[in-house]
């Protein structure tokens, strides 16, 4: 699971360094370390020197570890379809109007993250 994990952090945020990844993964460097030796092996990420200091290395999707996180994605987006077309529209709207709540607290958490951070 750490391997999927790994691949939709690369996704959307990339290159990283080895640390880097580990510390978005929750895992120590060793650990985060094993992830990309077998994403490597699987030709899903490779690994570069850094240009800016040669003792890291940096982490990035390959063609192929692109491909497969489409693929999961749009499987995803499939069930999540063929789910979304199992409700009513009473149920549809409630889901909207609870969403919409979501995104308004989460607005709300982040503001007061980056006030804190001032």
């Amino acid at each position: 699971m750490a391997q999927v994990k790994a691949l939709f952090v690369l996704l959307q945020e990339q290159p990283l360094t080895v640390s880097a990844l580990a510390d978005r993964l929750g895992v120590g460097i060793s650990a985060g370390s094993r992830v990309v030796d077998r994403l490597v092996q699987f030709h899903l990420v490779e690994r570069s020197d850094d240009p800016d200091n040669r003792r890291r290395s940096l982490v990035r999707l390959t063609g192929h570890g692109g491909a497969l996180i489409n693929r999961l994605q749009q499987g995803r987006l499939d069930r999540l379809r063929r789910c979304l077309r199992q409700l009513s529209e009473e149920q549809l709207s409630g889901l909207i109007n609870g969403l919409r709540a979501l995104d308004e607290a989460a607005g709300a958490v982040a503001d007061e993250e980056e006030r804190a951070a001032s």
